[in-house]
């Protein structure tokens, strides 16, 4: 890694009262998880890689301004959930995992994220602060979601998704 470049782990879980097939179902689908994130605008599959999409996300700068940006996304499954590998510019790449495991007793299951950013140091606090407050509300959109049944059953055979 290059002496500019600054790398933070970030983990977060929370309790989604759904079961875990059908939690694992959903993040598992492309765009299950990038479509909870209120900065998504679209996901595309790449023409010749498979596993990777093309994200487009609002970019937020200051104040009421924004922008958008496109980066890539490796998203692959693993047994109990997903692995995403994302190459966004200017060297800024994150590596996440995201786990359904069964709850205790309790009735619904619990998803893990553990994400590993590598950003240039100067660029650090903006890119993560961003990219925490976003991946929390995925989180708590997904258990909000699963909490009022309204967790979307996503179809695999999807073209296109936005």
């Amino acid at each position: 890694m290059s002496p500019f470049i600054s790398s933070r782990e970030y983990t977060y879980h929370t309790d989604v009262p759904a079961s875990y097939d059908e939690v694992l179902k959903f993040i598992q689908h492309p765009s299950g998880l990038a479509s909870q994130s209120p900065l998504h605008k679209s996901i595309l599959p790449e023409e010749k890689e498979r596993d990777w999409y093309i994200v487009t996300e609002r970019l937020p700068l200051l104040g009421r301004f924004e922008s958008s940006i496109s980066f890539r996304a490796s998203i692959r499954h693993v047994d109990n959930g997903v692995a995403i590998e994302v190459e966004a510019g200017l060297g800024t790449v994150l590596k996440s995992q995201y786990l359904v495991e069964k709850a205790d007793g309790k009735g619904g299951c619990i998803l893990r994220e553990s994400t590993i950013v590598e950003a240039p140091f100067p660029l650090m606090p903006y890119i993560y602060g961003t990219m925490a407050k976003a991946h929390v509300a995925v989180l708590n959109s997904v258990a909000r979601k699963a909490g009022d049944g309204n967790l979307p059953s996503l179809s695999h055979a999807t073209d296109h998704w936005s």
